[in-house]
């Protein structure tokens, strides 16, 4: 896992390392930093479904993995709040 962390943050762009920013949705709203683990947790699931995908390239297997991804990706990404101006005025 702290493998690709380090390739990740070597193929991916920083956005300033060291400097406290606040991610904005794409309506303009602050997203908490509950939601951005998620999301975090969310693109691993998806690492592990590719490789799943590659490893046996059935079409059924495919869209049957691609689905079951889907759901659960949706699932986990809603039980966290994405919205939270008021949560960075009170922390």
């Amino acid at each position: 896992m702290r493998t690709v962390k380090r390739i990740m943050q070597i193929l991916m762009p920083s956005r300033g390392a060291g400097v406290a920013h606040k991610p904005r949705h794409l309506f303009g709203k602050v997203m908490t930093p509950d939601y951005l683990r998620r999301r975090e947790m969310v693109k691993n699931f998806w690492l592990v479904a590719g490789i799943a995908m590659m490893a046996l390239p059935l079409l059924h297997w495919i869209v049957a993995v691609s689905l079951f991804t889907t759901f659960v990706s949706l699932m986990y990404l809603d039980e966290a709040p994405v919205l939270a101006e008021e949560w960075y005025d009170r922390h």
